[in-house]
């Protein structure tokens, strides 16, 4: 059983700087590059909401994976994001349905709110379009309907 030990490092060990190069220069690649746009709070939610509102049922993966595809990204860790958002605030209001750990459904949305939440989310796909760079692709997803 290792010691842990509750002093702070030395910054002049040299086996501190050996550990933290080590673990810098192994693929870190950035969690949210520039040329989607990143999406938090209330915008996260809403695209989210209205995703599980069109294509029904969706795990954490589906659905990070289906803001990639649209030109959104999160910034940090993914799952954690969109779980919280949707667990802390949309749940709340009855838009959205945890069915079990990692799975989300569609919940009740008023007609007057899923229209403006529809409008915004229209809005952030024609701005994450803007900012998709020249040579970029562009993914769209298939439609529920």
């Amino acid at each position: 059983m290792s010691h842990i030990s509750h002093r702070s490092p030395r910054w002049g060990d040299s086996r501190l700087f050996a550990r933290l190069v080590a673990t810098t220069l192994i693929d870190v690649i950035p969690a949210c590059d520039r040329r989607n746009m990143n999406l938090t709070g209330i915008e996260l939610r809403y695209v989210l909401a209205m995703h599980l509102a069109r294509n029904g049922r969706a795990t954490i993966t589906e659905m990070a994976d289906a803001l990639e595809a649209q030109g959104f990204c999160i910034a940090g860790r993914p799952s954690k994001a969109i779980s919280d958002a949707l667990r802390r605030w949309e749940t709340g209001r009855d838009r959205v349905r945890r069915l079990r750990r990692g799975l989300y459904g569609p919940g009740y949305i008023p007609r007057s709110t899923e229209y403006r939440i529809h409008q915004r989310v229209l809005a952030l796909r024609a701005a994450a379009k803007l900012s998709l760079r020249a040579g970029q692709k562009e993914h769209r997803l298939p439609s529920g309907d």
